[in-house]
């Protein structure tokens, strides 16, 4: 009962009208091609009520079924472009197809299209393109994935920038070298700048705009494939004089190194520092290892990196990439080209697992909220930060304002004049105490930080795994479906066909069985017909022996003879049985039977005749070879020969004529070495004009089939 309201009140609620339907599409302003997967949605115009939604398909078109009429919205959204609404009016009466087409613009910003290959040192040797690569994209302005694409099919793919944003282009493949792209779109008083990628040109089909403010860009990206002792470069990382400090400069470049160690977790490097060949060799070659480990040593406190992937070495001044060696003068930049350092693949571990560009930029941001509160000497917690600080970073930022308190009442300035020197040290060591507590404090904090990220990332990852696992399981349920359903069809096919086969074969046999029928009643018709016309044969030929005898006593000539049987058309006669009566009028009697003879109806070809002609009617003999061997086409069986004159012998010069051993004749013609080559030429010439030919036999003259 209650199923049956429900159904009731879904059918009060639905519109007393007929349905129409929507169909529409979907390009982009200035005729720039059609748009697949823009989302389009049907609702009344203050969107409070929606009649139905779905995504346009490779050639922007959509459709929908709707019965709503009056005044509706169309909404059209797809990134990047401006959202799109469009106001129509439907009659009340409307039945037909409502046809729409949508221009929609899209945002300030560019389509960059990337295509990948492998380097060559060679730069006019011809570009392998790669396949197969991850690609990530991260918007670093709206800390968002953009796009994610795993085994990238071709070695192109595009990727929509919106002005306002800065970009991060992650692409890995296995054997290569990770390649990190940054793209800055009118963001930090950059218009258009990018950062790890070599030339960038207009498209030539689609340039960009008067203004420079959208359009399509072009980029090769080679990437590099990595082998133990490949040496990097590294741009920037320079050392003052005589100094293993790490400088502001270095620290940036530094901070790509540990990006470029991250996205690339199956390699272990060498870092290697340089120096110039001022100052003695054995110094050189103790500062060089002293700004090797210095570099290490940030990169594995500041920025993360696992000491055990990184080693340091310092070169001292033996490796000068110019001129300047000991002895020879050169300018300060020339010396400063040599103070350099340079990573060195050292080991190759094998393929292992990469982290998400998302998760890396997750940890790069919680290393600059770290930094930040740092560098101000107090810990907040940030809004909308990731995760929640624990309790006991609750704590240490109570033992750290303690820490404070202390140090403000303990403060030179707060102790009494009269206090006696001793007070006094002992207020400054407890300060410095304060301070190192301070500091071990903060230390600690940074480190249960890390460990509370590290423990979300690896919920995280774990989450991924279970997901990951979960879907290849449903792929794998789905596929022994799909596997276990075509089975199910291809038995479903075999049984359909096996049942036609079955068909077919049943129809074969009652055909078989009703040509037999037919032959049968034709020949009981045909033997009742021969019966019939040789009574009136015999009938004839009493009434014209008592003509002639009558004749004979009249004295009747030979003219009045064919005279008087001349009245007797149409007669079908057995010749050979014919004898003329007594000696009467002997000369003539020849002449009579070829006349009563050639008078005889010519018979169609498709019925069987039992006419046999006088002596010298007869064929001399029969035509077909006495040894022949080979399979030829019977048209005609008899049990009579064929008068001479038959017009089965003018239609068919080469017919062969073959006596069986009862007196009965075949008809036959053309030769085959193989009956179903005979059978194949009855069924394409003879089967419409002879529906009883057949195929005969013969080994050396005799009938074998």
């Amino acid at each position: 009962m209650k199923a049956l309201l429900l159904i009731l009140s879904i059918l009060a609620s639905l519109p007393l009208f007929g349905q129409y339907q929507i169909e529409g599409y979907i390009f982009e302003s200035g005729n720039r091609g059609y748009l697949s997967d823009a989302t389009v949605t049907v609702s009344n115009l203050d969107a409070t009520e929606y009649y139905g939604q779905t995504t346009s398909d490779e050639s922007g078109t959509y459709s929908f079924n709707l019965s709503q009429t009056g005044e509706l919205l169309i909404s059209v959204e797809r990134p990047p472009f401006i959202e799109y609404e469009e106001r129509i009016s439907v009659p009340s009466n409307q039945s037909e197809t409502f046809y729409l087409k949508h221009e929609i613009t899209r945002k300030p910003g560019y389509i960059f299209e990337i295509t990948l290959a492998e380097k060559d040192p060679d730069p006019d040797a011809y570009k392998e393109a790669l396949h197969g690569a991850l690609i990530e994209v991260y918007n670093n302005t709206k800390k968002r994935e953009e796009l994610v694409i795993e085994g990238l099919q071709r070695p192109d793919f595009k990727v929509d920038f919106i002005k306002g944003n800065h970009y991060t282009i992650l692409v890995r493949k296995e054997g290569f070298l990770s390649k990190r792209m940054e793209a800055f779109v009118d963001v930090e008083g950059c218009i258009l700048c990018f950062e790890g990628i070599g030339q960038v040109t207009p498209g030539v089909s689609d340039n960009l705009s008067d203004s420079n403010n959208m359009g399509v860009l072009l980029a090769n990206v080679e990437m590099d494939r990595y082998f133990e002792g490949k040496v990097i470069g590294l741009n920037d990382i320079y050392y003052d004089l005589n100094q293993s400090s790490i400088t502001k400069k270095a620290a940036e470049e530094l901070n790509k190194v540990a990006g470029f160690i991250k996205d690339n977790p199956d390699i272990v490097i060498e870092l290697g520092s340089h120096t110039d060949s001022q100052g003695k060799s054995s110094y050189n070659a103790l500062l060089s290892d002293k700004r090797a480990k210095a570099a290490v040593q940030y990169l594995v406190d500041f920025k993360g990196v696992d000491k055990d992937r990184i080693r340091a070495k310092g070169y001292g001044e033996s490796e000068p990439t110019n001129k300047c060696i000991d002895g020879v003068k050169c300018t300060e930049v020339e010396y400063a080209v040599n103070r350099r350092t340079e990573l060195k693949v050292l080991q190759v571990q094998g393929q292992s697992q990469f982290q998400s560009l998302r998760s890396m930029k997750t940890e790069e941001h919680m290393d600059e909220i770290l930094e930040d509160l740092s560098a101000e000497g107090q810990i907040r917690i940030p809004d909308g930060a990731e995760g929640q600080v624990s309790e006991q970073l609750r704590t240490l930022e109570k033992e750290n304002a303690d820490a404070e308190k202390y140090n403000s009442n303990h403060a030179p300035g707060v102790v009494k004049a009269d206090s006696k020197s001793q007070e006094s040290v002992k207020v400054e060591e407890e300060q410095k105490q304060a301070e190192i507590a301070k500091q071990e404090l903060l230390r600690k904090e940074r480190e249960l930080k890390q460990a509370e990220l590290a423990s979300q990332e690896l919920i995280r990852v774990e989450e991924e795994q279970k997901q990951a696992e979960l879907a290849s399981q449903e792929l794998i349920r789905k596929q022994e479906a799909q596997k276990q359903e075509e089975l199910e069809s291809q038995e479903a096919i075999r049984i359909e066909e096996a049942q036609r086969i079955a068909e077919i074969e049943e129809q074969k046999r009652r055909d078989v069985l009703e040509q037999e029928r037919i032959i049968q009643a034709k020949e009981e018709e045909r033997i009742a017909h021969v019966e019939q016309e040789k009574k009136k044969a015999m009938a004839q030929r009493a009434e014209q022996v008592k003509m002639l005898s009558e004749q004979e006593v009249t004295g009747a000539t030979t003219s009045e003879k064919l005279v008087a049987v001349s009245s007797n058309e149409n007669v079908i006669v057995e010749t050979g049985e014919i004898a003329s009566p007594t000696e009467i009028v002997k000369e003539d009697a020849s002449a009579v039977r070829d006349w009563i003879a050639h008078q005889a109806v010519p018979v169609d070809a498709n019925v069987y005749t039992d006419v046999e002609i006088s002596d010298d009617h007869q064929l001399s003999s029969d035509r077909y070879s006495a040894d022949y061997t080979g399979y030829k086409i019977v048209l005609l069986f008899s049990r009579y020969q064929l008068p001479a004159d038959h017009p089965l012998f003018e239609r068919f010069e080469d017919l062969d004529v073959y006596t069986t051993a009862d007196g009965n004749k075949l008809y036959m013609v053309e030769s085959y070495n193989s009956k179903n080559q005979a059978s194949n030429r009855i069924q394409k010439r003879y089967q419409s004009s002879f529906p009883n030919a057949y195929v005969v036999g013969f080994e050396s003259g005799v009938i074998t089939d």
